[in-house]
């Protein structure tokens, strides 16, 4: 009877501590707004705005694309298709509580990971 309490208590703790990756994730600057809206059936939609000289932010120059969210070890995958060249293409980010950090390889060594840009998590 203990034991059953004990596995059933453990497993209580692991799933409370799951993470929730789902949200939205927002970086903004002067010229851009980036925004990730992840959903909690494994896709997310992206979009950007950039600032055009006359006008400032309108909705005419925002860009919007949308894919799939996988996790491989500590990192997830955001996949999309670009109609453009016609192939499926992938970034590489990591997910905490509060942000999302997108990472690329070095130029010069292709096998180390640096981290280019994060975005804050809008919806805790």
């Amino acid at each position: 009877m203990k034991l059953l309490k004990i596995i059933l208590i453990l497993f209580i703790t692991i799933q409370s501590s799951a993470q929730k990756i789902e949200g939205n994730y927002k970086y903004q600057s002067k010229d851009v707004t980036f925004e990730i809206e992840i959903r909690n059936d494994s896709t997310y939609v992206q979009r950007y705005w950039g600032k055009t000289l006359d006008c400032g932010y309108s909705n005419s120059n925002k860009t919007e694309k949308s894919g799939r969210i996988s996790r491989s070890g500590k990192f997830y995958y955001l996949r999309e298709y670009d109609s453009v060249v016609k192939k499926y293409t992938e970034n590489l980010v990591k997910i905490t509580r509060t942000k999302m950090m997108f990472y690329g390889y070095e130029p010069k060594n292709l096998k180390k990971l640096v981290k280019n840009f994060e975005l804050k998590k809008a919806s805790i």
